[in-house]
This record gives C-alpha cells, structure tokens and sequence, in this order.
C-alpha cells in the first residue's frame, strides 16, 4: 500500500472569519465616494460592525482612515454623506443609529460641529435602513430615512421636522435612490425591495420651505415587478 504523505504548508488552505465594510454613496450617489471642496480630497464611506469610518486613499494608494463614528452603546446603522451646504462648504457626514438618533458631524475627520453635537429622533419603530440627503440646489437642507418599520420620513435638517412621511413599501428596502431638478421641478425616490419590486414616488417643491414635500401620506407608489431591486439614477 502506498504510504501517504502529508500535504505541503502551501496546500492547507484555511477559512477565517471575514468582516465585509458596506460601500455607501457620497455626494453623486451612484458611486461610493465623497469630495469636499475646501481641501479638493475625495474619500469613501464604510460601515462595519456599527462603526462608520471616513476613509482617505493618499498618494501612494494606500487606505488612511481619517475619521470615525463608534458609539458602543449605540451601533451606527447607517451613514451618508453630501460635500454641498453646511458650516465653511465642508463634508456633512449624518449617521442613524441603533436608538433611532440621527447625527450629524462635519469634515473627513468626522467632527462635531463647533456649536455641539446635533442630533434628533427620527421615530422609526426599528433601525434606519438608509440614508439620502437631498441637495435643494446645494442647499442640502433636507434628510429622507428609510426605516425597517416599512416607513420613509423627509426632514428639515435645519429645524429637525418631519416634512412627510412616504407610504407603500411592502417589504424589506435593499437599496434607495433619488433624482432631483430644481429647474423642472421634478423629484423621485425610489427603493429597490427584497421582495424583488422598486417602489417609486414623485415629490413636489415647496418654495416657501425650500424643501421636497409629498401633498399626503397615502402616497402613490409606481411598482416595477420582478426586478433585481438594484436602483441607479441616471443624470
């Protein structure tokens, strides 16, 4: 009988625990990366294991993480970001955490803003799946939440008010886009669901308010069955 032999170092091939970071959209939303314009640096946006990390790739194409959100006793379920509006044109950076809190920091380094921490309860019954900034023609006055309870809130970042509520998801949100043009007056959100379906709304412009608002909370939803439920906005 032939006698075995062991397997060489370079043959063991051994499984480890592995950790994926979710890639989240910045600035154009279709891709994940966020620009500010003061230093003119482009990073990226992670969440991992409820901690939200900004990171910087520098010159020689290395990964620096230059600012992070970890509140242990509140996991970050969510994260966003715009570089238009706010304190100097910085980076806007807003968190959802576990609690159902929002909070806003400032800069790659992920800040405080210099008047203190911002934060208000965006009442979802469950995490806040997702987050989307609206720009408002650079404004970037307005938040949308997507929650786990199947409900979408618009608030005004400035005053922490829920503008509308959006209704008519019928099951888990995967993903979420949105499309806006002051110009035309045209405003759309959509989410890609796990049951396969994009669910669509179309929100209207309050001038007075400078903000995206919906005229009740039966909103009417457009239905595309059996799709992939992934949503990309074209511009």
């Amino acid at each position: 009988m032939a006698e075995a032999t062991s397997l060489s170092k370079a043959s063991q091939v051994w499984e480890k625990r592995r950790i994926w970071e979710c890639l989240v959209s910045g600035e154009k939303e279709t891709v994940s990366w966020a620009t500010s314009p003061v230093s003119n640096e482009t990073h990226f946006l992670s969440l991992c294991d409820g901690v939200a990390k900004c990171i910087m790739l520098n010159s020689e194409g290395n990964a620096e993480i230059t600012g992070k959100v970890e509140v242990e006793e509140d996991p970050v379920c969510s994260v966003t970001a715009t570089s238009k509006g706010g304190l100097d044109e910085q980076l806007i950076v807003f968190t959802a955490h576990k609690s159902g809190l929002v909070r806003q920091w400032l800069g790659s380094t992920l800040n405080e803003p210099p008047t203190g921490p911002i934060a208000f309860k965006a009442d979802h019954k469950g995490p806040i799946l997702h987050l989307k900034v609206l720009q408002n023609n650079g404004k970037a006055n307005e938040l949308v939440t997507i929650g786990s309870d199947f409900l979408i809130k618009l608030w005004n970042i400035e005053t922490h008010h829920c503008l509308s509520v959006l209704r008519g998801i019928t099951s888990v949100p995967l993903c979420s886009e949105k499309y806006e043009d002051i110009k035309s007056g045209m405003c759309y959100l959509a989410c890609g669901l796990v049951d396969g379906s994009v669910k669509i709304w179309r929100m209207k412009r309050d001038d007075e308010l400078s903000c995206w608002t919906v005229p009740s909370s039966n909103v009417m939803a457009n239905t595309l069955v059996k799709h992939h439920s992934q949503v990309n906005s074209i511009q």
